[in-house]
């Protein structure tokens, strides 16, 4: 019979690989609860590229809350995304973690140079293809 932490570590892994995000979601904040090791700094680094821009923001702040010394250069990846929420939260990350690339990014943010948020059609397309993937927020907006 598998030990509880073997246990833990299927169930972390399948909810990490699930097609609804917001277990995909959870599964990366519990991610941000553990300890800054190995496998749990590489899942979370694998993350950074979900499709999903929810869990993508949920990854930056997990591995903000880790604190690791290797954090930041994913951290720094993560400011080249092509969602501005995503390098805007990256910027944050960094400059709360004392980077120099955060204070730039951000300085960048506040003179126009880059955007801290996508616009209007772009950020609905992307609620209403996220609300097909989790059923109950589609079976909610079918009954309104």
């Amino acid at each position: 019979m598998p030990s509880d932490q073997d246990r833990a570590g299927s169930l972390r892994t399948d909810s990490l690989k699930d097609k609804n995000p917001d277990t995909r979601k959870h599964a990366v904040q519990s991610l941000g609860l553990v300890s800054p090791e190995e496998p749990y700094l590489s899942q979370l680094e694998g993350m950074l590229d979900d499709k999903d821009v929810e869990v993508r923001l949920a990854t930056i702040t997990s591995l903000m809350d880790l604190k690791n010394k290797r954090t930041i250069s994913v951290l720094r990846k993560a400011l080249d995304s092509d969602v501005p929420e995503v390098s805007f939260a990256a910027a944050k990350a960094l400059w709360t973690l004392n980077d120099p690339a955060g204070h730039e990014a951000l300085l960048a943010d506040l003179s126009g140079e880059t955007k801290a948020s996508s616009g209007f059609i772009t950020t609905h397309k992307r609620e209403a293809r996220r609300m097909l993937h989790t059923p109950k927020v589609l079976f909610l907006f079918a009954l309104q």
